[in-house]
Order: structure tokens, then C-alpha cells, then sequence
């Protein structure tokens, strides 16, 4: 679903499966139903989608912030420590849809790719999480923090796809069809 050595290339899961991994994490977040966005974020940028959800859950609090609710900000997008408590401390963004696509657009065609227009921001053709989180937050432990919630995502995944999925209504008709056999098969003992 995601290598933390090349966080491009597609995550191959579905919008229901990371809706599903959101809220197994942390119930009641504000990311469960914008999945579709990450997803689609993936395929225009070439940015893992899981990755991607991992940084916004990380820098979000899982869109719960304050920068998340004023300024749609879920990636901590300008949210730079010199900035902090100051008007301008994170970029504004007119909706969470927006903020997922520019950090898509910022991560695929900006960090993994050369942008002339943006090539402090490129990795040298690195493509690991490490080399990205070094630019992208002063943190020295982003990318280990990263990889983290990436884990415990996959591993959410992975349970969503292992749960037994019951088909009620098939497995009652089963069931009643059954019953029948059984009563007729009575009714001849009873003759």
C-alpha cells in the first residue's frame, strides 16, 4: 500500500477502505469523508494516497486542528515555526479539497519532481519519505511519524479487506430452503 523508500506510485485501495482506516484510528476525525480527494490526489500527482493521509492525520490532528478548521490547512502548508501565533501562520485555503490537492500537486510535482518555479522544495530526485520530510518540517522525526500512522493505516486496511462480509438476505434464503428440506423430510417420517 505504501513504501516509505518511494512514497509515489499508486496505493491500490479504495476511497471506503481509507474511510474505514481513518476512523478505526480516531474516531470522529474530519478526514473519514474526504478520502475520494486523496485518492484523487493520488492519480493526478502520483503521490501515494496513503502516504498523503498519513501527513494530513499527522499534521491535522486528523483535520481537528485549529489550522484545519479556520483555514482548511490540513498539511500544516506555511505553518512555519517563526510564524507561529501570528496572522499569516498557514496558508488559507477555500476548502479541504483544495488543501488536498495542492499538498498533492506540492508533494508529486514539487518534492519528487523539478519545478523551476518551486526547486528549493525538490528532493534530488529522492523519493523516500526521509528526504521529503527534511524539507517539508523541522521536525527531525516528520517521517518517522509519517511511517507510523502510514503502518497503523495499512494495518486498518488490511483488517477492512479480511473482515467476512455476510450476505444477510443470501444466507437466509439459504437458511429457509433448509427448513423446508427438514419439514418435508419430517412429514415422509410421519407417514
Amino acid at each position: 500500500m505504501f513504501n516509505k523508500n518511494n512514497i509515489s506510485g499508486l496505493s491500490h485501495t479504495t476511497a471506503d477502505e481509507l474511510s474505514y482506516a481513518v476512523n478505526k484510528l480516531k474516531p470522529n476525525n474530519a478526514l473519514s469523508n474526504l478520502t475520494e480527494y486523496f485518492l484523487k490526489a493520488e492519480k493526478n500527482y502520483d503521490i501515494n494516497a496513503v502516504i498523503l493521509l498519513s501527513i494530513a492525520c499527522l499534521e491535522s490532528n486528523y483535520g481537528l486542528s485549529k489550522l484545519a478548521k479556520d483555514k482548511n490547512n490540513l498539511f500544516g502548508i506555511d505553518a512555519r515555526d517563526s510564524l507561529q501565533g501570528k496572522p499569516n501562520f498557514g496558508k488559507d485555503f477555500e476548502t479541504k479539497e483544495a488543501c488536498i490537492d495542492h499538498a498533492g500537486h506540492r508533494l508529486g510535482m514539487q518534492y519528487l519532481k523539478r519545478d523551476s518555479k518551486a526547486d528549493w522544495r525538490y528532493c534530488d530526485g529522492k523519493q523516500d519519505i526521509y528526504s521529503v520530510g527534511k524539507k517539508w518540517c523541522s521536525k527531525t522525526s516528520w517521517a518517522d511519524s509519517v511511517i507510523s500512522v502510514a503502518t497503523r493505516l495499512e494495518k486498518a486496511i488490511e483488517d477492512y479487506r479480511g473482515r467476512e462480509t455476510v450476505d444477510y438476505k443470501r444466507k437466509y434464503e439459504d437458511l429457509k430452503s433448509k427448513v423446508k428440506v427438514l419439514i418435508k423430510e419430517l412429514e415422509n417420517e410421519v407417514k
